[in-house]
């Protein structure tokens, strides 16, 4: 008769085995939960700079935009720098920024709201220039809705691996 006796470290081996492969089974799901908590951290990053910069600059006037003028940057893309002014408590402002597109979003004479720092009023930016560049909540609510997405769906994360059964 045959001897099936299982040798006495072979067990052991097994139980080894089992936990390696239970190890290696998490790293999807840790990954999936670090990118997700990654991902939140920058859309709460986004929205606190957000909220920041609405308290600093606070106050808010009506500008006149005086010169426009149109370049391309190295890359070949769009760059249109727009020269306006305001008034904050009778002091006149010219202010010049910039921004990348491939339209113009103002033309000379044209109306702009200056947002600036009521303890500085050279201190400022066109408030369509910075939601036209997508300079906004939103991109920090998508942050924040798809790392909670990853962080809450990370049990179930595997990253193609098959069970056994």
């Amino acid at each position: 008769m045959e001897n099936n006796k299982i040798p006495e470290g072979f067990n052991k081996a097994i139980e080894i085995a089992d936990t390696v492969s239970r190890v290696i089974g998490m790293i999807p799901k840790i990954i999936c939960f670090l990118v997700g908590l990654v991902a939140v951290g920058i859309g709460v990053y986004g929205w606190w700079e957000d909220a920041s910069l609405k308290r600093q600059f606070s106050a808010r006037t009506d500008g006149v935009v005086i010169k426009v003028e149109h370049s391309l940057s190295s890359k070949k893309e769009d760059i249109y720098t727009f020269t306006y002014k305001y008034s904050v408590e009778g002091a006149e402002h010219v202010k010049t920024t910039s921004s990348t597109t491939s339209n113009p979003q103002f033309s000379v004479s044209d109306s702009a709201t200056i947002f600036y720092d009521p303890s500085n009023p050279e201190r400022c930016y066109i408030a369509e220039l910075r939601s036209s560049t997508g300079e906004s909540n939103m991109g920090a609510i998508i942050f924040i809705v798809v790392g909670c997405l990853l962080m809450l769906l990370s049990p179930w994360a595997n990253f193609g691996r098959v069970r056994r059964r």
